[in-house]
């Protein structure tokens, strides 16, 4: 029931009973009782005409994450302070199955560009935060992430096959970093590290995002540095805060 939301989408942000009945292959009286089930509590909205869209629902439960999400609650107020000292828009991203989603968007006061906002999602293997994370995933998730895209993944030169994508992914978790060139958004540079427990395991992405015009080579040690600075005062917050509520850095 619940992943009758995912229709939902910028492209499509209205369904009927009979568009999900279409996409989905459930039955009408199933996908009508789940329609039924999410107006009621407050997930879809019933509209004119007979179709769905999303219900105030999703307002309240963002405004809970937004105040009660540990890793957005510590991380974006260290993210607006890196926004000030480089003076380039800082993003927040972490996966959302096979996609990268944006938690958190501080945007520089030169910077007027859409190519990021909060909620905002991409495929996992396109732009500097998601492969920081994708470099990182479990070789299991990374086989089927390979073999349901095969064949875009080798149309954006990660490889041909399954060594040669691993290969470049592993090349990317030894840089512990990637510089995107206009792969989301034309015009658009980003540098991303990724956000790792003590245990290695990939908790988020932080990226420095600029136009293509701001962006100097010779600066990405530089670059990199307030990168890796911010993503680790950001975990060492997440250990302090678990020690905190007596939660084991390794739970």
């Amino acid at each position: 029931m619940l992943g009758l939301l995912s229709l939902f989408d910028d492209k499509r942000p209205v369904w009927t009973v009979e568009q999900a009945v279409e996409s989905t292959n459930y039955s009408r009286s199933t996908v009508y009782r789940y329609f039924k089930s999410l107006c009621g509590i407050g997930l879809l909205d019933p509209i004119s005409g007979g179709g769905y869209a999303l219900g105030p629902g999703i307002i309240a439960l963002d405004r809970r994450v937004r105040m009660q999400d540990p890793l957005l609650s510590l991380a974006q107020p260290i993210a607006a302070g890196l926004m000030r000292q480089s003076g380039e828009s800082v993003l927040l991203y972490r996966t959302y199955g096979d996609r990268s989603i944006c938690l958190d968007h501080e945007q520089a006061p030169h910077d007027r560009s859409e190519a990021s906002r909060r909620g905002m999602t991409a495929p996992i293997y396109l732009g500097a935060s998601g492969k920081v994370m994708l470099s990182r995933t479990p070789t299991r998730r990374l086989r089927t992430l390979h073999r349901r895209n095969q064949k875009e993944l080798a149309e954006l030169g990660l490889g041909q096959d399954w060594s040669e994508f691993r290969s470049r992914l592993l090349s990317i978790r030894r840089a512990g970093h990637f510089v995107s060139h206009g792969e989301l958004r034309q015009g658009r540079v980003c540098v991303a590290v990724p956000i790792s427990d003590a245990q290695q395991r990939v908790v988020a992405s932080l990226t420095l995002c600029m136009p293509a015009e701001r962006y100097r080579e010779e600066r990405l040690s530089t670059y990199l540095a307030s990168l890796q600075g911010t993503a680790d005062k950001i975990v060492g917050g997440l250990d302090r805060q678990m020690s905190g509520i007596g939660l084991s850095k390794s739970a």
